[in-house]
């Protein structure tokens, strides 16, 4: 309720990740901040802050409603996407940042909200998708952490078929929507054998890997033996791109210095 306390916790919060976590093995890290989500124009403040800084990235939450603040589809959030587009700094959003995942009934056990992670962050894609943002902020790079890749293809296919049929009366916008997500969005995978057989369906350039460590989804530390198994037969070039390439090009990441 003290908004200059949070404020202040904020920002201290950014300068402990900048200074002293990030700062303890330099360049090994990227810097990613969280902001004030209470109010848009001051978290667009950190924004630039932080990003002069050497901040890559910025925490959001996958929905804005269940903390009783506008949606998406509203233009108070616009200060923050103008905001990342002039750093050039990538949104990440991971499922479950909003407090609440989508279950199909209240008393079914935790197990079926991990299981439906995957859609969890298909819906979240689909708010951010048809929102109007990307075509507003054409620059805006945004990844989902943690959602899996295996829905992307029929989450396409199924957006740019509405789009074709429903584009004009509920006003989508000029751009098919897979274009938009080949554009401005990022996916990533942890163990995933059927979203990578159809990578060539989403884009090898916008798929990342990560290994979710210490969670329960973690490979680790079998992370080398189950990349192995799952990129078998993978162009090198291709595994490149995935296990390191495409995330070090979304954040400006030097991977020659780590060499």
């Amino acid at each position: 309720k003290d908004k200059a306390l949070g404020d202040l916790c904020v920002k201290a919060y950014n300068d402990w990740m900048i200074d002293e976590w990030c700062a303890s093995v330099p360049g090994l890290y990227i810097p990613m901040m969280i902001g004030q989500l209470w109010d848009p124009k001051l978290m667009a403040e950190e924004i630039r802050r932080c990003a002069a800084r050497g901040v890559r990235a910025v925490s959001f939450p996958e929905s804005t409603t269940p903390f009783d603040l506008p949606s998406f589809h509203t233009d108070f959030w616009d200060p923050v996407w103008q905001a990342v587009c002039d750093t050039d700094i990538a949104v990440c959003i991971h499922i479950g940042t909003s407090g609440r995942t989508h279950l199909p009934s209240p008393d079914a056990p935790y197990s079926v909200a991990v299981a439906l992670g995957p859609v969890n962050a298909q819906i979240t894609f689909m708010d951010l998708l048809l929102s109007g943002i990307p075509e507003r902020f054409p620059t805006i790079k945004i990844a989902l952490s943690e959602g899996g890749i295996g829905w992307v293809p029929f989450a396409l296919e199924r957006v740019d078929r509405t789009w074709e049929r429903h584009r004009f009366w509920a006003k989508m916008g000029d751009t098919r929507p897979s274009e938009l997500f080949r554009r401005n969005f990022w996916v990533c995978f942890i163990d995933e054998y059927a979203g990578l057989e159809s990578r060539a369906h989403i884009g090898v350039d916008r798929i990342m890997w990560g290994s979710d460590y210490p969670h329960k989804e973690s490979s680790h530390p079998f992370s080398h033996e189950a990349m192995r198994a799952a990129l078998a037969g993978v162009p090198h070039d291709e595994t490149a791109r995935m296990l390191g390439g495409n995330a070090a090009s979304l954040y400006g990441f030097d991977l020659d210095a780590l060499a």
